[in-house]
């Protein structure tokens, strides 16, 4: 496959609006009111890369995040800076980090204390330069409104809108607009219900021709828009003061697919999880309980499983060299996950600080057609987290 060096106009402007977001941080930290938290998690992950190899890792992940707080009577606004980076004692290679500077607002209104939300954010992911062609960059807005029909009755209705650029692998850049609508009932027996209903649409930033005459390899499905509506409705019982159960069911369908993937001349995929595939290349469903329950001396211990199926559209399941079966089947998942975490807050001084100490565990098996996507894993970490 060709790579080549892509410095566009959009790029250089996506870059400078998060570092000038960064600046506006700390230049105005004379007003207004400071919070900022830190993260550091390290564990084991039995299969690193998520496919059929099953390459062992151990990992370090570390985040921090600072925002500058203005609020009144009937409204707020945070300027927020938030980083990240995760680094392999193995497969170094992989090592990345994230940036992401924003500006998020809401006002109160009427006396309902109906609430309306806005923000802008800016942000890129880096990588060393044998995974160099993962780097991306976003620019995201949005805007919701909670209105409060009822006293048990709360309706939500928002709009984002994503662009996502990859600036050494341009033809899979796109653009991304959700729109939702939510609606939660409190019952007096202590159940909340919640109904929600989202419609997607993706679109890539260049066409066809242009993608197949700068990337040779580049093969493309469907006529390049995307369109999906996700459905779900989720209920949660309070067993006990201290205890709750919640189910969710959720149906993914597509109304028009078209995704890209890379092929070569001698294997029809160039198999990659992390980059190249995403929610609009399948239609499905997904089945989601967990039990949470609050255990002595300030801790807590949350018990989750996940069964999904994953239908999709276009892509043919291949054998591990890449190739298609004979009798053109097309992909399919079937994904189990089951998750264990355990949790202890520390309350460290009388102004709210707090330390909160992790340790997860969980472990999924990818039962699919396609051979490379076949597999197990199971990750463990213990990690920390300080806000002040």
């Amino acid at each position: 496959m060709r790579r080549r060096s892509y410095f566009s106009r959009d790029r250089t402007m996506m870059r400078n609006l998060y570092t000038l977001l960064i600046l506006l941080l700390f230049v105005t930290a004379a007003s207004g009111q400071i919070s900022a938290a830190l993260e550091n998690q390290t564990g084991y992950i039995s299969n690193a890369f998520s496919n059929h190899a099953a390459l062992p890792d151990w990992y370090t992940a570390l985040d921090g995040a600072l925002n500058q707080d203005w609020t009144g009577e009937r409204g707020g606004l945070r300027l927020h800076y938030d980083g990240s980076a995760t680094l392999f004692r193995q497969y170094s290679e992989r090592n990345h980090h994230s940036h992401e500077a924003g500006l998020a607002a809401y006002l109160l209104m009427g006396e309902s204390e109906h609430r309306l939300d806005a923000g802008l954010q800016a942000g890129g992911r880096f990588h060393s330069e044998s995974y160099q062609w993962y780097e991306q960059e976003q620019l995201q807005a949005y805007a919701s409104l909670k209105f409060i029909a009822a006293p048990q009755w709360y309706t939500y209705a928002g709009v984002s809108w994503n662009l996502r650029r990859y600036p050494e692998l341009t033809p899979f850049s796109h653009q991304r607009t959700q729109l939702y609508g939510r609606s939660s009932w409190f019952l007096p027996t202590g159940t909340t219900l919640i109904a929600e209903a989202d419609l997607l649409f993706k679109s890539y930033t260049s066409a066809e021709n242009e993608a197949q005459a700068a990337y040779s390899d580049v093969a493309t499905s469907g006529e390049g828009n995307s369109s999906q509506l996700l459905m779900l409705v989720r209920a949660a019982q309070a067993l006990s003061a201290k205890s709750g159960l919640s189910l969710e069911y959720q149906l993914r369908h597509n109304l028009a697919s078209s995704t890209r993937y890379l092929a070569g001349a001698d294997s029809l995929y160039y198999s990659d999880e992390e980059l190249f595939e995403d929610f609009f290349a399948w239609h499905g469903t997904a089945v989601q309980m967990s039990l949470r329950q609050e255990l002595p001396w300030g801790m807590r211990l949350t018990l989750s499983g996940r069964r999904e199926l994953r239908s999709f559209d276009d892509r043919p399941a291949a054998d591990l060299l890449g190739e298609p079966f004979a009798d053109g089947r097309l992909r399919e998942d079937r994904r189990s996950t089951l998750a264990i975490d355990f949790e202890k807050k520390v309350r460290l001084d009388e102004e709210g600080s707090a330390l909160l100490i992790a340790l997860n565990g969980a472990w999924l098996q990818n039962a699919s057609n396609d051979l490379y996507y076949d597999y197990r894993n199971s990750w463990w970490s213990l990690g920390f987290s300080w806000d002040f």
